[in-house]
């Protein structure tokens, strides 16, 4: 909870020092949208850490990366992003690291 707490309140200072020179007060959809997005940020971060406490550093590391998998797919189907060839193979690359490692956790029952 430290963690969450420190890590959250300096991403307020540092975001609210950038933001300060235009800023422009959200619509009130916009603000629910804003408020539902940092709880879901926050339920994320704490799952992240909890799963840092419960679990090898150099298993759950490689997971930290399919973010970035996620980010293309949403990039793709919300925004109309073509994914490139080198997103793609890296994209692929992440998905198969993270498959192999369960595979080596969990044994081939998977």
């Amino acid at each position: 909870m430290t963690i969450l707490f420190y890590s959250n309140l300096t991403g307020i200072f540092i975001s609210g020092a950038f933001m300060a020179p235009g800023f422009v007060w959200p619509t009130p959809s916009q603000s629910n949208a804003l408020l539902l997005i940092g709880l879901m940020a926050i339920l994320g971060q704490a799952c992240i850490i909890r799963a840092a406490k419960m679990s090898d550093a150099n298993f759950i590391a490689p997971f930290f990366y399919v973010s970035l998998f996620y980010a293309a797919l949403i990039g793709y189907t919300v925004f109309g992003e073509k994914i490139s060839l080198a997103v793609g193979i890296g994209c692929s690359i992440i998905l198969m690291s993270a498959f192999i490692l369960i595979r080596i956790r969990t044994g081939p029952g998977l």
